[in-house]
This record gives structure tokens, C-alpha cells and sequence, in this order.
């Protein structure tokens, strides 16, 4: 079993052993020659403790489920790229096409909430990089040159011929970057969100505020509450959401998953004035155009 679906189950099965527990020793308290103090404190506890264990089995149990139809549907196409499956979804008409690339950490359902509003007025694809959302996980090295030969073949297996555009988010930036120097006879233009540049790090600015990322009890706290489905009570599993009650477009089947992920769409204002051609030379990155 997935373990992106096994630990829910885990989670369901152990709230209902909790609750099953909780509700047994409530019922017996009614034999128990215990004071009226005694009962009426455990007996609420008891409660709570049951409500609050059927509440984590019902919610994980759904999320295993919602988690297991995800898996197997999802939206755009997959392809292979050097023996290796990676998925595209493409939405829109129009050229060129945009080729959006998320950020660290992400797959492509990032996108979710900026993807439909370009596709009014272009042909737009997201994809998952290799490790991420239904591309299958590949061996270091994990530099800007592999992630840029890997989009390469993905756009030429789903054929979308053409100069492109490529529009990056945070460390998609210096990916993109890559692929301008790489290819720049496939590119009509670059758009950096919020991007990384290649010496970001020696700024000061990054030097006087660094940031220690979350501590292992956060990120174990974390990993539990999206294994309970918590996210999915609170409304934060928008991008899954919509997959669930959306039919997908065909794809071709693939014989490997790896990576689960459940983001919330980014939400920007989405700009239809014409993409200016504009670079900004780095010392190892020249300017394609």
C-alpha cells in the first residue's frame, strides 16, 4: 500500500480502536460505585475523548480515500522522458505557450489558481519535476542542468513545439534560467515569480535574517495533521478538491507514485499586457536574447 494512503488508514483504524475504548469505559461507569464528582469529571472526559477520536477516524479515513482516488486520476498527461514517466497538464490555445514552473517543494497543482485565468488567453501547461506530484523520483544529481534537460524532453514527448514561455516561481527561477541558456532557440520569453537568483545567498540581506526552517516537531506535527486529513476540515485542500470532483482529461497509465502533495492554489493577479523581453546577465548565466 501507498504510504501516501497507508498512514491515513493508520490514523482511522487507531481513532476507532480510541473511541471504541472511550465509549466501553463510559458504559461501564454507570456500574462503578464510584462518587457523583468522580463520574460526572471521567465521564466528560470520556466523551470528549470519544467524539474527538471518531472525529480523526472519520476525517483520515475520507482523506485515504479522497488521497487513493487522487492518486489514480490525475489531471493532464504523463510521459516518458528518458525512461522515467513525468506529468504535464496543459489547458488553453494559443501561442506561445506558457510552461509554468513551480517552486521548491511543489508540483504543479501550485498553479491551480493561476492556470485557468492565462488560459483565457494562451495555451498553458503546468508540470511536476522529477520527486514531485506524479513524476517519478530520479538519482542526484539534482542541479539546474538536469531539471532543465528533463522539461526539454518533456515538451518535446508532449509536443509542444515552438519558442515558449517559461514563467518560474521562486527557485523555478534560476531553473528556468538554465533552460534560456540551454535552448534559447525554444524561448519567446522569461517571467520570474518571486524568483531565486544564483548569488541570492550572498546578499546581506539573507545573511542578517537567516532562516532556520521548521523544527522536527513542526514538521512531524505537520506530517500528522495532513495524515488526519486536518487541512481538508479547514478548507486548505483546494487544488485536491477540485481534482475530486472534476473528471480528468485522458492520460496515460503509469506503474509508479511517489510523492503525495496537498497545496492550496497561489493566488495572484494575473497581467494581460505583453511580455517584455528582458534579461538580467549573471556572471555564469548569459542572456539568451
Amino acid at each position: 500500500m501507498n504510504p501516501a494512503y497507508q498512514i491515513p488508514v493508520l490514523f482511522a483504524l487507531v481513532g476507532i480502536g480510541i473511541a471504541w475504548l472511550a465509549t466501553r469505559r463510559l458504559l461501564s461507569l454507570r456500574s462503578k460505585r464510584y462518587p457523583g464528582w468522580r463520574k460526572a469529571t471521567e465521564g466528560t472526559v470520556l466523551l470528549l475523548l470519544a467524539v474527538a477520536a471518531a472525529v480523526i477516524a472519520a476525517s483520515s479515513g475520507f482523506n485515504a480515500a479522497a488521497v487513493y482516488r487522487f492518486r489514480h486520476a490525475p489531471p493532464g498527461q504523463t510521459f516518458l522522458v528518458d525512461g522515467h514517466a513525468m506529468r504535464i497538464d496543459c489547458s488553453g490555445r494559443g501561442s506561445p505557450a506558457i510552461i509554468l514552473d513551480a517552486g521548491l517543494g511543489n508540483d504543479g497543482l501550485i498553479w491551480g489558481g493561476v492556470q485557468p485565468a492565462l488560459a483565457k488567453t494562451t495555451r498553458v501547461c503546468s508540470y511536476d519535476r522529477a520527486g514531485f506530484g506524479w513524476s517519478d523520483t530520479l538519482p542526484p544529481p539534482r542541479d539546474a542542468d538536469h531539471i532543465a534537460a528533463e522539461l526539454h524532453g518533456l515538451l518535446a514527448a508532449a509536443n509542444i513545439t515552438g519558442p515558449v514561455v517559461l514563467m518560474g516561481h521562486s527557485i523555478a527561477g534560476m531553473y528556468i534560467r538554465d533552460y534560456a541558456t540551454r535552448y534559447p532557440e525554444n524561448i519567446a520569453g522569461l517571467i520570474f515569480v518571486d524568483a531565486s537568483t544564483p548569488l541570492q545567498n550572498r546578499n546581506p540581506a539573507f545573511k542578517a535574517h537567516p532562516d532556520p526552517g521548521p523544527s522536527k516537531f513542526a514538521a512531524l506535527l505537520k506530517k500528522a495533521a495532513i495524515a488526519a486529513g486536518i487541512p481538508r476540515l479547514l478548507g486548505s485542500a483546494h487544488s485536491l478538491s477540485l481534482v475530486l470532483v472534476r473528471k480528468p482529461p485522458a492520460y496515460r497509465p503509469r506503474t509508479s507514485v511517489t510523492t503525495d502533495r496537498q497545496q492550496s492554489p497561489v493566488k495572484w493577479k494575473v497581467s494581460t499586457a505583453p511580455v517584455r523581453r528582458r534579461c538580467i546577465p549573471a556572471p555564469t548565466v548569459r542572456c539568451p536574447f
